[in-house]
């Protein structure tokens, strides 16, 4: 007798091999001498695999001689399972001396193996052998999923499948092993518990293929993330008139990565500031400030773009000066970018020694008033002086202008009085001051405070009182340059009247 075991328990045979009858009276008639019959006498599927042993139809059976290779038996023998074991039996032809045999069994429907078995034994004239035969399945295709696309990048999918007979019936406990057609667009991870799953790495028509045995199954798994941010590279930029720039907008998928290769649709919110072309070129056109887009499936990246040029300086003069200071003042234009401003002056007509104002800040697009004051002059002394602007895009310096510190002032000496007819008093003083603009002249009278009464003009040195009160006790002079004045001179006392001095009336 002979038994046969499947390794994967899915079918169990018994056989008999004997050049006689076999005693277990399963052949019913012996056989011819010098012969040796084979009784097939169970094939029966278990454990999960009888779907597939119940519709098998035939047996194919090949008994070879091993030495030589001599066919000695080659047919399909039909049987029927119908849920019970399968019951066949053949005879052999030895010729009366015992053969070393090869025995191969296919469990068949149609012409497709469903199982098949192959085993080596010795087949001896009168004597009873013993063969063991194990059955395999057979596998004949795949049944895989459909893997949907892939939505953003380092998504994976279990990878499953079952490995089927011919029948349609599964093999149970087989499963098929997956890799990757395209890996770089699909990676096939086998997992340390086991079992594989697909991870989408890069935009494309990726697929896979499962194997079992000889057995394979291609199957398409597309990747096409999708879009859901984005940002511009870089965010923000400041541009000359006429200068240009390439923006690169990113977009990113719902994980986090980066989605390369992706059309953007270019728009400028204002093309009267700056155009953008189809690759994201940016060109200035004229000062100001404006967005510009790249937009991808409904979702944009944003650039601010600014355009201006280096500031512009106007208006530059003096607006006071005194003997020891002054206030200088100009106009800038900062061209839409934050500026900062400031004066030089000194002694050197070309500023070699110049001195810095505290800086100031401005903003905007247009011009804007800037005043510093420059304290510790020396009078009657000629400064040289300009404006600087400068912002992100350059500096400007404005052209050198000059100005001259009024002397110092100096209080009038040397006071007159004399009366004159018909009731005038005529001072007289000496001019001590450079840089004058005019002599104020003050009147006491009856011992009140006193007033001023007149001036006169620079490089004066006398002025008449026509018609001053009876009660005038003093007068005194003063230089003045603008609102600076020296101090008071000494006062002088108007003549008494007499011969040749008229009393006032």
């Amino acid at each position: 007798m002979i038994r046969t075991d499947w390794a994967r328990g899915a079918a169990v045979a018994l056989a008999c091999l004997s050049a006689a009858a076999c005693t277990d009276g399963f052949l019913h008639e012996p056989a011819a001498a010098g012969n040796a019959r084979v009784a097939i006498i169970a094939l029966q599927g278990v454990d999960g695999a009888e779907g597939a042993f119940d519709k098998a139809d035939r047996l194919q059976i090949r008994v070879t001689e091993r030495d030589g290779g001599r066919v000695l038996y080659d047919d399909a023998i039909p049987v029927s399972a119908g849920g019970g074991p399968i019951r066949a039996s053949l005879d052999v032809d030895l010729s009366g001396r015992p053969v070393d045999a090869s025995i191969e069994v296919g469990v068949r429907r149609g012409g497709d193996d469903l199982f098949l078995g192959e085993d080596q034994f010795t087949l001896i004239p009168g004597e009873e052998s013993q063969v063991s035969l194990e059955l395999r399945p057979v596998p004949s295709g795949l049944d895989v999923p459909e893997i949907p696309q892939f939505t953003t990048f380092g998504e994976t999918f279990p990878l499953e499948g079952r490995v089927l007979f011919a029948t349609g019936d599964e093999i149970p406990s087989a499963r098929p092993s997956w890799s990757s057609q395209t890996p770089d667009v699909l990676a096939v991870r086998e997992l340390p518990g086991g079992g594989y799953v697909a991870e989408a790495l890069a935009d494309g028509q990726g697929a896979l293929t499962a194997t079992f045995e000889s057995v394979t199954e291609s199957v398409p798994a597309p990747v096409r993330a999708v879009v859901v941010s984005a940002e511009m590279i870089p965010a923000s930029v400041t541009l000359r008139r006429g200068e240009s720039v390439e923006l690169a907008p990113i977009y990113y998928d719902a994980g986090g990565s980066m989605v390369p290769g992706r059309v953007s649709d270019w728009q400028s919110q204002d093309e009267s500031i700056s155009e953008v072309d189809d690759t994201g070129r940016v060109l200035a056109v004229s000062v100001g400030q404006v967005d510009v887009s790249a937009t991808h499936e409904g979702v944009s990246a944003i650039a601010q773009i600014t355009v201006s040029d280096p500031p512009t300086v106007g208006t530059v003069g003096t607006r006071s000066v005194t003997p020891t200071g002054g206030t200088v003042g100009g106009t800038v234009n900062p061209q839409g970018l934050p500026t900062t401003v400031w004066f030089e002056y000194g002694l050197d007509p070309q500023l070699a020694d110049a001195v810095e104002t505290p800086r100031q800040n401005r903003s905007g697009l247009n011009p804007s008033d800037v005043v510093a004051s420059l304290t510790g002059l020396t009078p009657g002394t000629t400064y040289y002086f300009r404006i600087i602007a400068e912002n992100a895009l350059g500096r400007t310096v404005s052209d050198i202008f000059s100005f001259t510190t009024p002397g110092a002032l100096a209080a009038p000496t040397g006071l007159t009085a004399q009366r004159v007819p018909p009731a005038g008093i005529r001072i007289g003083w000496t001019d001590n001051s450079v840089g004058e603009t005019r002599f104020e002249i003050e009147r006491t009278a009856g011992g009140g405070p006193g007033s001023i009464v007149g001036s006169v003009g620079a490089d004066m040195t006398a002025w008449t009182d026509p018609a001053p009160p009876v009660n005038t006790t003093a007068y005194r002079v003063r230089a003045c340059d603008d609102d600076v004045c020296s101090a008071w001179s000494a006062p002088v006392t108007p003549p008494d009247p007499g011969p040749g001095n008229p009393a006032p009336g």
